[in-house]
């Protein structure tokens, strides 16, 4: 339980992670496409502002009117979020900025300055040189993530591009300058980088395959345990298509399918699932998935995340239990069919030998010596009848060919047959038997016959393991909406370990080894079968050898049945053999009869 309440915690940390990742990955594709609008923007401005140059006109000119198309680039470069500047010569000296690059220093002109006059802490890092390099040789110039440190921003980080401008004349040489501030940027990849590696942390501590997909279906994250799994590294599989890459080709477009409906909130996320991946060489490997579907700051669904259990060789050994299942059935079945076959077929003989053995007792006649043998092979005769009936009995149970003929009958009745086929064999061990039936009629829903043959094989195993001499004691009571028979017994007891196994076929234990009676272990197993066919379950208890056992009975009762109070009846009746059955079956619901004729 320790591991699984880990594992869930694991489960939900690495879930808020990716979630985050998510989240930071959203945030990251916003500002990039601000950075491609800016891009393509400051494209615009290069090309409008070559341009202009190569017509002759100065980017910052003189007094005299401004044409069209100079107003429109200053108009325009108003208008964009990136800084624009223009610079002349080695000194790079302002002669035109837009609204954005003034902003950087709003408390000083630029136009006329220098740029280490207005940035002399980027210019000191190294920024000047690049300029003046563009400058001199013409090679356009592009950087990102450029840390330049500028007044109030210390740690910022720049895209910029910078170009030289056609030369005009004699004039000194320009260069434009466009830069933006990524500093935002770069930090959210930074946070995506480490949550990234923190996200990657938590899931490699888990046991289970973790894999996180984006809404387009592409890997976002897969742990250790995953990579091992499939054969490939985190890094070959980060930004892969997960269904083209992991599964087996028959199930991607149903799979993928599937996926892009969930996360176009037209299917429901399917919580667990059981499909293949297919590894790096190529062997196909079984995954039970559990799925999370994975949220924005919106609310909108962005990819899910899924932990998954290798299951292959665990399916591998369900399908092997089931053969060899199958197998033991039918070796079972095969087995009590011989059983039945074999008993039917000794019964003929055995007949044959009893009555050899009835013939050879009657014509012993004075001679002790025939008479004791005839006497003996009689018994023996008489045991292995017993034990072929009951592997017949159990062979009929076993196929289903037992039906229960079901009647209301009443418990003291059940206890009290049991009792009658057991006593010889208790009077003749002296026994002392003792029966305690409830006050009040106690009726159950069964076969009175089989009932009773369940008492009666109960009572004959008390007997066989009771000392001569010992105590026997069967009682019978209700207990809530059950009836319940005790047998209890002073006899050897049952050792613990087998305890389990009592009422198995032919379990008869150490301790019944050596009985003079033998036996085949059936019947407390006929017991346990018959039991059960009536809805009912037996039990057993023993402290451990010499202590003695108790087997309990539990059957049900009729639905709303409640004990009746035991009456004492007097039966007034003309007719004999009506008042004797009359007063049979009032005794059989538990009450005392007194006729009267």
């Amino acid at each position: 339980m320790g591991d699984k309440r880990h594992e869930e915690r694991v489960e939900d940390t690495c879930k808020a992670e990716a979630e985050e990742l998510a989240r930071l990955r959203v945030e990251n594709a916003r500002l990039a496409q601000e950075l491609v609008v800016a891009q393509r923007r400051a494209t615009v401005v290069e090309e409008a502002m070559a341009e202009r140059q190569r017509e002759g006109g100065a980017p910052q000119g003189s007094e005299a009117p401004q044409s069209r198309q100079r107003q429109f680039v200053e108009m325009l470069l108003d208008q964009l979020q990136a800084c624009v500047a223009v610079m002349k010569g080695r000194e790079l000296r302002y002669t035109l900025v837009n609204r954005a690059y003034q902003a950087l220093r709003p408390e000083m002109a630029m136009l006329g300055r220098t740029y280490r006059q207005v940035f002399p802490g980027a210019a000191a890092a190294g920024a000047e040189g690049l300029l003046q390099e563009v400058i001199e040789t013409g090679v356009p110039r592009e950087d990102h993530g450029y840390h330049a440190p500028i007044p109030g921003k210390p740690d910022a980080a720049w895209d910029h591009r910078v170009v030289r401008l056609p030369v005009v004349g004699g004039e000194e040489p320009s260069v434009l300058v466009i830069t933006w501030d990524v500093t935002e940027h770069k930090r959210f990849q930074e946070a995506l980088r480490a949550e990234r590696d923190r996200a990657q942390r938590y899931l490699d501590l888990a046991g289970a395959i973790f894999v996180a997909l984006d809404a387009e279906g592409r890997v976002a994250l897969l742990n250790r345990r995953g990579s091992d799994v499939l054969g490939l590294t985190a890094n070959e599989l980060t930004g892969k298509d997960w269904f083209e890459t992991a599964l087996p080709e028959r199930d991607r477009a149903r799979v993928r399918a599937a996926f892009l409906q969930i996360m176009r909130g037209e299917l429901a996320a399917v919580e667990y699932f059981e499909n293949p991946v297919v590894t790096v060489n190529g062997e196909e490997r079984l995954i039970a998935w559990h799925n999370t579907l994975l949220r924005d700051e919106s609310g909108r669904i962005s990819g899910t995340l899924s932990s998954g259990e290798d299951i292959t060789e665990r399916k591998r050994m369900e399908a092997s239990l089931r053969e060899t299942n199958e197998q033991l059935r039918e070796a079972n079945r095969r087995k009590n069919d011989y059983i039945a076959m074999l008993s039917h077929e000794l019964r003929n003989p055995l007949a044959a030998i009893s009555s050899a053995v009835d013939l050879t007792a009657r014509r012993a006649g004075g001679d002790p010596l025939l008479r004791r043998a005839a006497e003996a092979a009689g018994r023996q005769v008489r045991n292995m009848a017993r034990m072929l009936d009951g592997l017949l009995e159990m062979a009929r149970i076993t196929r289903g060919q037992v039906s229960l003929r079901r009647e209301r009958v009443a418990i003291a009745s059940v206890v009290q047959r049991g009792v009658e086929t057991v006593n010889p064999k208790i009077e003749a061990r002296r026994h002392q038997l003792s029966v305690s039936l409830p006050p009040a009629p106690l009726v159950v829903v069964g076969d009175p016959v089989r009932l009773a043959q369940v008492i009666a094989d109960l009572l004959d195993n008390a007997a066989k393991f009771t000392p001569d001499g010992g105590r026997i004691a069967v009682a019978a009571t209700q207990e809530g909406d059950e009836a319940v028979i005790r047998v209890r017994d002073t006899g050897r007891g049952i050792p613990p370990e087998l305890l389990p196994h009592v009422f198995e076929v032919f379990e008869r234990g150490e301790h019944a080894k050596g009985e003079a009676e033998g036996g085949l272990g059936l019947g407390l197993a006929l017991a346990r079968r018959l039991v059960e066919m009536h809805g009912g379950q037996v039990e057993a208890h023993s402290e451990g050898p010499g202590k003695g056992s108790e087997f309990i009975v539990r059957l049900p009762l009729p639905a709303g049945a409640t004990a009746r109070a035991r009456r004492r009846v007097l039966l007034v009746e003309d007719n004999a053999d009506a008042a004797e059955l009359l007063a049979m079956t009032l005794e059989t619901e538990g009450h005392e009869v007194v006729v009267a004729q």
